[in-house]
């Protein structure tokens, strides 16, 4: 698209953005994701010179149709979700007299205008990063979302795992019948399975003894809650279950929820790009610069790596992080061998408990603390003990002891003899050898 032409002064085009899945402003738990979208789609609205106005659950679409208000505007921008039927019937209406462009869920209409992320390339990352990381048995996990995205994703994953030789099994498989390729509903008391073996929701996936490694979430939305329930049941993530989810939003206001996500695996969608994407495109079709019909801005989404899908590349940064532990403690006690309060320092400098660091030290270094130190302490003591001309005592201040008589009696326990005695030697050594 040609952005430069598209920004030429026209009159002041009236636009509206329907979101019928929230209430204007009223940013649910599971809906906050939003608000970096209206914030793309208010600022890119203004920077064409767009007066923007909103519509959302608080109006009835199809009451707004009926009488026939969509006339007052050029154009619309809409988030309309399939199973609102009679809302999408309504917008499926305005979309054939009016300029629309559909966000993040694709219209009804086959030649609907649409912009969104590439849920295949979406899909296809996740998995192809979770087999790099060493998991065989995936997972499929929706909620029965009826939303095109939704089967979209689930279509993606089965491919995507034939084409790495590995099997798509329907147990470990929520939402979506394979044999059939549909999306299977919530079910309900009454309603019978949909597909033989499937199981009713993703807890039953995850509660299983034959779970699989690894899961791929439809949603962000159902990876945490994947996530939580795996953790109630006392599951390791990613040891036991890894788990991936697709949007990577912003942060909620659950704190729960908002800790999980710190660890989540996900393909992220840049909200605010396809905000400012879809005015572009319905600016370029009110000003007859793109066709009104079958255009398509389709967005390459990022993963993000994270603790809930690494295990080999955890292992690999745990032995890193041993190694660099091992390395800055080391020469931490090397320059500051002489403090009284050694151990404790270096606890405040790894910004660990003290008895923690203790703990790891001895771990890490198969000996404890104190033993490591004194032994440091006392090569020290040795190097200097060469030159006759530093007096003992000062040796021992300077090696860290702060009394006479315990370098003594370390000095002893180490080396089987007294530093007197160990300097008289090691002067008649050089004289000798002076001979």
């Amino acid at each position: 698209m040609n952005k430069n032409a598209e920004r030429q002064p026209t009159p002041r085009s009236q636009i509206l953005f329907i979101n019928k899945c929230i209430t204007a402003h009223n940013f649910t738990k599971e809906m906050y994701f939003f608000a970096d979208l209206h914030s793309a789609i208010s600022a890119e609205a203004r920077s064409l010179g767009m007066e923007l106005s909103y519509f959302d659950n608080n109006d009835s679409l199809r009451s707004f149709w009926r009488e026939k208000r969509y006339r007052s505007y050029d154009g619309f921008i809409g988030i309309v979700p399939t199973r609102l039927r009679d809302e999408q019937y309504a917008w499926n209406a305005i979309e054939r007299e009016r300029p629309c462009v559909n966000c993040m869920m694709e219209s009804l209409l086959p030649r609907g205008n649409f912009v969104g992320v590439d849920d295949d390339a979406a899909i296809r990352s996740l998995v192809q990063h979770l087999h790099d990381e060493g998991y065989r048995s995936m997972g499929f996990l929706c909620d029965g979302n009826v939303e095109a995205y939704a089967l979209a994703r689930a279509r993606a994953f089965i491919k995507t795992l034939r084409s790495l030789g590995l099997a798509a099994a329907q147990p470990w498989i929520s939402g979506y019948d394979v044999r059939r390729d549909i999306i299977m509903p919530p079910p309900t008391a009454s309603s019978p399975r949909r597909a033989k073996n499937a199981p009713w929701t993703l807890y039953d996936v995850i509660a299983s003894s034959d779970r699989p490694e690894a899961v791929v979430c439809c949603t962000d939305t159902v990876a945490l809650d994947a996530y939580a329930f795996a953790r109630s049941r006392g599951l390791r993530v990613p040891e036991d279950l890894a788990i991936v989810g697709i949007n990577d939003h912003a942060p909620s206001f659950d704190a729960r929820q908002n800790a999980l996500k710190a660890g989540l695996t996900s393909a992220r969608q840049q909200f605010s790009s396809i905000g400012r994407e879809g005015v572009w495109l319905l600016h370029a079709i009110i000003r007859g610069v793109r066709p009104g019909y079958g255009q398509r801005v389709i967005l390459a989404p990022t993963v993000i790596l994270r603790a809930s899908s690494l295990k080999r590349s955890v292992r690999r940064a745990d032995a890193v992080a041993i190694e660099n532990f091992k390395r800055e403690t080391a020469s931490y006690i090397d320059t500051h061998y002489a403090e009284a309060s050694l151990s404790r320092s270096l606890a405040r400098h790894f910004d660990i408990r003290h008895g923690y660091f203790l703990i790891k030290f001895k771990k890490m270094f198969a000996v404890n603390f104190a033993r490591y130190v004194n032994e440091h302490r006392i090569r020290k003591a040795l190097f200097y003990l060469t030159d006759a001309s530093i007096p003992i005592t000062d040796i021992a201040f300077t090696a860290g002891y702060h009394s006479y008589q315990n370098f003594t009696l370390a000095f002893k326990r180490s080396m089987h003899c007294s530093p007197s005695s160990y300097r008289d030697r090691h002067a008649s050594i050089r004289r000798r050898d002076a001979r």
